[in-house]
């Protein structure tokens, strides 16, 4: 087979990927995004426990299998009523503006689950978001956002700067 010379012959890959881990652990929101075409929230979250990036989507509405009808996915939607309320505070009402939680940092119970779909395929899942501890907001996250305070119970979870 031929190897033409090219741009991008020499090419390296700069970080191996590193798969996600199962279990709780602290994430930085990388990217946020919405479409409001196909109703979907996208998220892109950093481990601070092994730096795995994990990719995360969230459909706000779904089609009834009995009428067709388009209506709200109250599953999602609560997922992610918890994520503003891990970064606003427990009074926090509704879902963020992905333009506001770019930097944020949030706590999570992260599962690998297998693809209904693609049997096979292992996706991670996140179902609840809290508050991260104010050691990991100010470190990690954005000073700003809501956070708990630090505790002594030595319960504190592993993570890399």
């Amino acid at each position: 087979m031929q190897d033409t010379e090219w741009e991008y012959s020499n090419e390296v890959a700069e970080d191996e990927f590193i798969e996600a881990t199962e279990g709780p652990q602290y994430l930085v929101i990388m990217k946020a995004e919405y479409s409001k075409d196909s109703s979907e929230y996208t998220l892109g979250l950093k481990s601070l426990t092994n730096n795995a990036y994990i990719n995360l989507r969230y459909w706000l509405d779904k089609r009834n299998s009995e009428t067709g009808e388009i209506e709200p996915n109250s599953l999602n939607r609560r997922v992610l009523v918890s994520l503003k309320k891990a970064l606003y505070g427990p009074d926090a009402v509704g879902i963020p503006n992905p333009a506001d939680i770019v930097g944020c940092a949030v706590e999570a119970d992260v599962k690998l689950q297998e693809s209904k779909t693609k049997p096979g395929n292992i996706y991670p899942r996140i179902y609840n978001y809290k508050a991260v501890p104010t050691s990991v907001a100010e470190g990690f996250g954005n000073p700003e956002q809501y956070s708990t305070p630090d505790t002594d119970d030595g319960v504190e979870q592993g993570f890399e700067e």
